[in-house]
């Protein structure tokens, strides 16, 4: 079976303090998605290829929906986890769990983003 993540949405109090924080840890420029209104949520989304690997999605802001203290949690993948963690905290967030090892799965590290999602970072290194 394939991997049967299509989408995530990680939602955020404030969406440009979200977006400087997912676009400095992982070095990548989110596009705006959805510019919100009548129309659902503001969202800016994470580049992605069709048909490419890994799974789509955005972090969004919409009135009525709080950010974090929930039971979402995406697992980035990194080539050294290790190198995105120590842009965490500079990038306001926090690390709840340094990288530590999950045997033959590679190593995952922790961490909170500044509306409190918990995130995790994963790589084979």
């Amino acid at each position: 079976m394939a991997n049967p993540v299509g989408w995530f949405e990680i939602y955020v109090a404030d969406i440009e303090r979200g977006k400087a924080f997912y676009q400095s840890v992982f070095g990548v420029e989110l596009f705006e998605l959805n510019p919100g209104g009548d129309e659902g949520p503001v969202m800016w989304a994470f580049p992605w290829e069709d048909n490419g690997p890994g799974a789509a999605g955005a972090i969004c802001h919409f009135e009525g929906v709080e950010p974090g203290n929930n039971s979402t949690l995406v697992y980035f993948n990194c080539e050294d986890c290790a190198v995105e963690a120590a842009r965490v905290v500079a990038s306001g967030g926090q690390v709840v769990r340094d990288k530590m090892s999950i045997g033959e799965y590679g190593f995952i590290v922790l961490a909170l983003d500044p509306d409190g999602n918990m995130i995790g970072l994963h790589s084979m290194a």
